[in-house]
This record gives structure tokens, sequence and C-alpha cells, in this order.
């Protein structure tokens, strides 16, 4: 936690430091409800890290979300190739041009 900078920073198992704002937090902390404790939350996998405020609201933060947030290219380009395989799996979006028949490929 970095008061002075506003933002936490998430280290990674490979020992990479992950910043991530308060300004991003959800609940976030204002100058009146000031973040007080943030610690690894081993209830979440240890994969994130869970924040307290001073009005005892509290909330967290997966790595995942510090990783998109720095566009971590590895990590994008995991996502990236997961999306796609979501989609070929779902097969072909409909057409919405009224045809019956599926398309056919000419030189397929």
């Amino acid at each position: 936690m970095n008061q002075r900078k506003a933002q936490l920073e998430l280290v990674a198992r490979s020992g990479k430091s992950y910043p991530f704002p308060f300004a991003k937090l959800i609940p976030r902390p204002s100058s009146k409800d000031r973040l007080v404790e943030a610690y690894v939350d081993d209830e979440l996998g240890g994969e994130a890290v869970t924040y307290a405020l001073a009005s005892g609201a509290e909330g967290s933060v997966h790595i995942e979300h510090a990783l998109e947030y720095n566009q971590e290219p590895r990590y994008l380009a995991e996502l990236l190739a997961h999306k796609l395989t979501v989609e070929a799996l779902e097969g072909p979006i409909p057409r919405e041009s009224g045809l019956e028949e599926p398309f056919e490929c000419a030189w397929c």
C-alpha cells in the first residue's frame, strides 16, 4: 500500500510489482474514509489483496485486475486466446440476413 502515490502495489508470484490506483477500488477510499489496512487474502487463494477503509467497508482486488490495468502483455495474450476459444466453441454467429440456409463457401 502506498498512500503517497494513492495506490496498492500487488506483487505477482514472479516477483514483479503491479500498481493499482485507489481511484479504481470499489469501495473507493477518500480523504474522509482512508484506506487503513491491506493484506493478501488467503480465502481468495492468495491471489487477491483485501483492504479495509476507516469506515469498516472492505473490498478486494484480484491480481488479474492489476494485470489487466497495467496491460501486462502475457496476461492480455492469454485473455485474448481464451475469448477466441470461447467464441470458436460457441459456433458461428447467426446471420440476420433472413437466409434460411447456412452460408456455403464456394472454394471450400
